[in-house]
């Protein structure tokens, strides 16, 4: 089957472009004319596809309306992109991690492990560890983000006469932290207290 000279030109033009062309088969339909349902996200997203191609296809023959379809096109899928990533809230990938390091000087914290979670829909991360200037003295410090990913605050709270602290589990927002003792302590993050 030959390939006329507009969508010959569309293909070569597509790439310079940055535009994502909804591939065909040789008869001309689309992967999900075989058969095959896609979700209706999909569906919706290779529908609008679709409407631009017809739309370049029209102007194929006119240089200055194809340029401007294509421009069109081009930020019509940017503006998608965005939406797509304003819907998707930012957060800190959440959970228990085995790293020491935290963001606070060594003089003042000396880190074990953290947890991060979510309180009140935007990321908080709790470091366990000890105070940097006393080793006897168990140290969490708590960060929480804005919800521009940026820490709003931090704040320590110390556990005298503990020993370095680790978390060792978590139930939504309790943690369970075990001393150098081995003696476990329950911490509630909304509160930001011992239990």
């Amino acid at each position: 089957m030959r390939t006329s000279k507009s969508v010959k030109m569309l293909l070569l033009l597509a790439p310079l472009a940055g535009v994502v062309l909804v591939g065909t088969t040789a008869s001309g339909s689309t992967p999900s004319d075989q058969g095959s349902a896609l979700p209706p996200e999909k569906a919706q997203i290779q529908a609008v596809e679709q409407q631009w191609q017809d739309r370049l296809q029209a102007n194929a023959a006119d240089p200055e309306a194809k340029a401007a379809a294509l421009a069109a096109k081009q930020a019509d899928q940017a503006q998608r992109a965005q939406a797509m990533v304003a819907e998707v809230p930012a957060k800190w990938p959440e959970g228990i991690f085995a790293d020491g390091e935290a963001p606070a000087p060594g003089s003042e914290f000396l880190g074990t492990n953290r947890w991060v979670g979510t309180l009140a829909g935007n990321s908080v991360a709790v470091y366990a560890g000890r105070a940097g200037e006393n080793e006897s003295t168990g140290r969490l410090m708590i960060q929480y983000a804005r919800p521009d990913m940026g820490i709003s605050s931090s704040r320590f709270v110390d556990l005298p006469g503990s020993g370095a602290l680790r978390i060792t589990s978590a139930s939504g927002t309790t943690l369970t932290i075990a001393d150098a003792n081995l003696v476990r302590h329950t911490f509630d993050v909304v509160s930001s207290g011992w239990k």
